[in-house]
């Protein structure tokens, strides 16, 4: 996850519903839509992370430098 840029950017767990896991290292594009958690509102903070149904997902070549700007 970015918020501005490289500097301030964190890793984010997110669980893709179509169950195929990609390649270890590997660079990824995925179009989907958020999976509603039963009994969590939109914004509260939880352990267990979001879940994505996949619509579409294709694996991308890694950038030359992935940290420029």
């Amino acid at each position: 996850m970015v918020g501005c840029c490289a500097a301030d950017g964190r890793a984010v767990d997110v669980v893709l519903a179509d169950g195929a896991a990609p390649p270890l290292d590997s660079w990824l594009e995925v179009e989907g839509t958020w999976v509603p958690r039963a009994g969590v509102e939109p914004g509260e903070a939880t352990v267990e992370p979001p879940v994505l149904q996949v619509v579409s997902r294709r694996l991308l070549e890694p950038p030359a430098q992935p940290y420029a700007y």
